[in-house]
């Protein structure tokens, strides 16, 4: 479906509350968009340069030859965004799949043109398999996303599927032992074994009835193309399909033994056996010593043989490790991250692609901390002594903060000084920190600075003044009336109120004064910078706040305040001092 008609569809169910059919293309005069799997061969493939080749290809040029259609191909990474772009409109036929119950929600097929069977794939010393239910309990390596692992997980769920990519890793892992079994296509399967030089593989058996019947599938809304396609698809012959498949596998002929030949060889062999062993005689000392050789050239090759099946198992033991470990791993070169595991990815939100290409590493470290990690990366590539470990916060993709604690060693990548680095999430451990700090110096009821925070901060306010010339002041606040609501309605009444009085003070005061509760009915406020004329009209402000009714549910409920003021330095140059001076004009007021 072109972006036109797709656009003309949703426009017409946004204006009308329904799609209105159109009528399909004229095919003679639009090509058809195609899909194909890019990495499936030797049934189909596109090479680098946008070629469309393999046993598929030359039947569908076939079938579009003979049902006088143009194609254009549409290019795709993976078999997994074929089948999304197909699903998405954006072409429409797949050139060579399978039918299942799922594709049929959004495809109609041709008849099947390429019949190919399934078979088990296994090591050479695996005896034959008749029933796939022989792999109870075996671990079967196939590409995830296609037919025969979804059947075969539907069907046998005794079996341990290993999802991986590709016919090549599948196989890889069967060839190494770390999977018992594949299932492939056979033809597939012959020639990924022939053309990877795995001849310890071995075909071990077929499933008649995991046949993959290879047909195109169609757009459902494209009928008049289905019709074409299908009928084109009836015209080819055993001919045509197998001169396909001899262009892409080779097929070795066995031809019937000529006893006639054979006979005359034998007799012309025997008139030279005289001759034979008299070289023979001459030539024995030079065998022998070619057999010592053959000898130590097999046992060479053995040893390189076992070397090279250590290096490949340690290198997939390792990429495993890396790749499943709990901590991120990053490995930064010459300013850039040149390697990072999926745990990475994880922690910073980013794609393993898009973290390899961005400009700087210093990209995934909050601002704040990008001095102090760029500085301890200088130090370990010029052998200085930095922090084997410290915390920094990691700046995410959505611009959120990760706390983390990073650690990291020089290494030597590809003949070049980098270094790697190990990153750990202790975003749990710095929330419950700061979650004990806030319990610490806050009052649990109100929210608002405890006791502790309040002289705290008092002691850093009157450093301040001190220094630099500044006033401070300071206003003590009692509640009158408070007792008599907990006698009448219950502490759960008087908690309440206390949550109000907290709520309706803080929204007199300015984002540089501090208020707390240090006592039952007992508040504090600091205000820093304060003239006696603005300090006596916040005060003016907060007995008038508190004087107004609070309506908590279904009570009304009336208090005031008693408050007395303290100012710095005129009233005393110690936070005992102010708070002392200040309770005592409270009472003076309280008394009044």
């Amino acid at each position: 479906m072109s972006f036109k008609h797709l656009l003309t569809c949703v426009l017409c169910t946004l204006v009308f509350g329904s799609t209105i059919s159109h009528a399909e293309p004229d095919w003679t005069q639009q090509p058809v968009q195609m899909c194909v799997d890019p990495d499936w061969e030797p049934l189909e493939k596109l090479t680098p340069e946008g070629e469309f080749i393999g046993i598929a290809a030359d039947l569908l040029r076939l079938i579009f030859e003979r049902a006088a259609l143009k194609v254009e191909i549409v290019q795709t990474a993976d078999w997994n965004e074929t089948l999304k772009k197909s699903q998405a409109g954006e072409c429409d036929i797949i050139g060579l799949l399978n039918k299942t119950e799922a594709r049929s929600q959004w495809l109609d097929f041709t008849r099947p043109y390429l019949i190919d069977p399934n078979v088990v794939v296994t090591r050479n010393e695996h005896p034959y398999i008749s029933d796939l239910r022989q792999l109870s309990g075996k671990r079967v390596a196939l590409p995830a996303g296609t037919s025969v692992y979804e059947r075969v997980k539907r069907d046998y769920p005794a079996i341990t599927l290993i999802p991986v990519d590709s016919e090549y890793e599948a196989f890889d892992l069967v060839d190494r032992g770390i999977a018992d079994a594949s299932i492939r296509a056979l033809t597939v399967a012959a020639y990924t074994i022939r053309k990877e030089g795995w001849f310890n593989l071995k075909v071990a058996g077929e499933i008649p009835d995991y046949k993959n019947l290879l047909r195109i599938g169609v757009l459902k809304e494209h009928n008049s193309l289905l019709e074409q396609l299908d009928q084109a698809v009836g015209t080819l012959t055993e001919t045509d399909i197998n001169t396909a498949i001899n262009q892409h596998i080779q097929i070795a002929m066995h031809y019937r033994q000529d006893w006639t030949m054979t006979l005359r060889v034998l007799v012309g062999a025997a008139a030279l056996v005289s001759l034979l062993l008299a070289i023979g005689l001459l030539q024995f000392r030079a065998h022998r010593r070619l057999l010592q050789l053959k000898q130590t050239l097999e046992n060479t090759l053995e040893d390189k043989n076992q070397i090279e099946t250590r290096l490949r198992e340690s290198e997939y033991f390792y990429r495993s490790l890396l790749d499943t470990a709990h901590e991120g791993i990053a490995v930064i070169q010459q300013d850039r991250l040149v390697y990072g595991n999926p745990r990475l990815a994880e922690l910073t939100g980013y794609s393993l692609a898009s973290l390899t290409n961005l400009p700087t590493f210093l990209e995934l470290v909050a601002p704040a901390d990008r001095g102090l990690i760029e500085q301890n990366y200088r130090k370990r590539l010029q052998g200085e002594t930095a922090p084997q470990r410290y915390e920094v916060q990691l700046l995410r993709q959505d611009q959120s903060l990760l706390d983390v604690q990073v650690s990291g060693v020089v290494v030597d990548w590809y003949g070049q000084p980098a270094t790697l680095n190990f990153v750990t999430d202790i975003s749990k451990r710095k929330e419950a920190e700061r979650e004990i700090l806030h319990l610490a110096n806050h009052d649990p009821l109100t929210g608002l600075a405890n006791r502790r925070l309040l002289m705290d901060r008092l002691e850093q306010l009157l450093n301040q003044a001190q220094r630099y010339q500044h006033t401070l002041a300071v206003i003590f606040l009692d509640l009158d009336g408070f007792k008599p609501v907990n006698d009448r309605w219950g502490h759960e009444m008087g908690d309440q109120l206390l949550q109000a009085v907290a709520e309706r003070l803080q929204s007199h005061l300015r984002n540089s004064d501090t208020l707390a509760r240090i006592g039952g009915d007992e508040f504090v406020v600091l205000m820093p910078h304060a003239e006696q004329k603005a300090v006596s009209h916040v005060a003016e402000k907060l007995i008038q706040a508190i004087e107004q009714p609070f309506q908590l549910g279904d009570i009304e409920i009336r208090i005031s305040t008693s408050l007395g003021v303290a100012r710095y330095p005129q009233d005393g140059d110690s936070a005992s001092a102010l708070l002392q001076k200040a309770d005592r004009a409270m009472y003076a007021h309280k008394s009044l």
